[in-house]
């Protein structure tokens, strides 16, 4: 009885723990620089259980536009943030190769075509 006590004691003291670590750090949402808002992981959590679809596309497409997310508290976070660092990196630079290319492929080639041809 004792031992069964103690397992859920030791559990509640778990959960406990995480809630506490999740309000003591939150994440930040930044864009050129400046910060907009920070919420608290345990929010963002309760916001994602709630409305996860749009909480991931929200995020996913925000990456294209320079939003950059970021975790800051008490806790060291620094090699969170430099996987989350380059995750919107990686978006910023694909969405920047993309974003002005209007023309096909084939517009492209004869464009190349015909400034070659006005070089020679």
């Amino acid at each position: 009885m004792n031992e069964t006590r103690e397992r859920k004691s030791t559990f509640w003291q778990g959960v406990g723990n995480i809630i506490k670590k999740s309000l003591e750090n939150y994440i930040v949402v930044s864009h050129e620089g400046v910060t907009k808002f920070k919420v608290s992981i345990f929010t963002f959590v309760l916001l994602f259980l709630l409305l996860h679809g749009a909480v991931l596309v929200a995020m996913a497409v925000s990456l294209f536009f320079g939003v950059k997310y970021s975790f800051a508290g008490k806790d060291d976070l620094s090699r969170v943030n430099r996987v989350m660092e380059t995750a919107g990196d990686c978006a910023s630079e694909w969405w920047s190769g993309h974003r002005y290319s209007t023309y096909s492929e084939k517009e492209v080639n004869d464009l190349c075509r015909k400034y070659d041809e006005k070089k020679d």
